[in-house]
């Protein structure tokens, strides 16, 4: 049995994409869509834990779960979930949370989050891989020391870092997952604004990880740490809903990872399965495709 943890959390959402439409109190967040990326990924006998926060006060976070069959015992218990605007259009996407009564508009310049709390002991035991999505601090928990470790970066905390923050996530991962808009940032910080297959080579040589460079449409750039570069072409989809496709491609790359395939395959497999995340409104697209009887475990790798 191949076992994957995700440390990720969750958020009930409220999505607007233009000129498509919009879905209301969808269940969210990195934790979530990459735990059906990997559960998407692996066949139905190998297990998906949850080690990011589990809030009590959003059952529909916790249907979903259960519905793809992700452990959930070492998902700490929080009071409420983040509820989220996700405001998506051809001119640019944004991410708001909702403000409270007294306030129109949400504060431009929040404070911190309080760091997010640990998985329940004895969550890094046994596991094949780890994703971390979004850590904005490295996890205590101990792990095995063949237990492929991969990491979907915070987008403040290379705000607010820069390349140090990288430098952090190499002590503790194998492989990193930036998406265009996190390359970009990075090339704000290097003369001549590099494009991000450059910065992402500047990545790899800097940190020794292997990189998998997440290019929405046009796919994504896989360089391992040996050396090499291949292209993975985006699947085919029309697209309902762009919300968790980045985190259920990393969850389901690091399942595919665990379950023996190389780099270059197991994008192959997120391709396909951050396919089934645009095809529909929040996680319905996955859910879809996890509860259709005539699926053959083999179709996603």
């Amino acid at each position: 049995m191949t076992a994957v943890g995700v440390v990720g959390g969750a958020s009930v959402d409220h999505v607007v994409r233009a000129p498509v439409g919009a879905a209301f109190d969808q269940p969210g967040g990195p934790g979530l869509f990459a735990s059906l990326g990997a559960r998407l990924a692996l066949g139905a006998t190998d297990e998906v834990r949850l080690g990011g926060p589990l809030p009590e006060d959003a059952p529909q976070i916790r249907d979903a779960l259960a519905r793809a069959a992700v452990e959930i015992r070492w998902a700490p218990r929080v009071a409420s979930a983040p509820r989220l605007w996700i405001l998506d259009s051809r001119e640019g996407r944004r991410v708001l949370r909702t403000a409270p009564a007294t306030h129109e508009l949400a504060d431009d310049d929040p404070e911190p989050e309080a760091p997010a709390p640990e998985p329940e002991a004895g969550f890094g035991t046994g596991l094949d891989a780890l994703l971390l999505s979004a850590p904005a601090a490295l996890p205590r928990s101990p792990l095995d020391a063949r237990t492929i470790v991969a990491v979907d970066p915070d987008q403040d905390a290379i705000s607010r870092e820069g390349w140090g923050y990288l430098d952090r996530l190499a002590e503790r991962a194998g492989l990193v997952l930036p998406s265009r808009v996190q390359l970009r940032q990075l090339a704000a910080l290097e003369p001549g604004g590099p494009g991000p297959e450059e910065v992402a080579e500047l990545v790899r040589a800097r940190t020794g990880m292997s990189v998998v460079a997440r290019l929405d449409a046009e796919g994504a750039l896989v360089l391992d740490a040996g050396g090499g570069a291949t292209h993975v072409p985006a699947e085919p989809v029309d697209v309902i809903d762009t919300t968790g496709a980045g985190d259920s491609h990393a969850g389901a790359l690091v399942a595919a990872l665990a379950s023996g395939l190389d780099l270059v395959a197991a994008t192959r497999t997120a391709a396909r399965v951050a396919a089934r995340t645009l095809a529909g409104w929040g996680p319905e697209g996955l859910l879809r495709a996890l509860s259709t009887p005539a699926r053959n475990d083999e179709e996603i790798p």
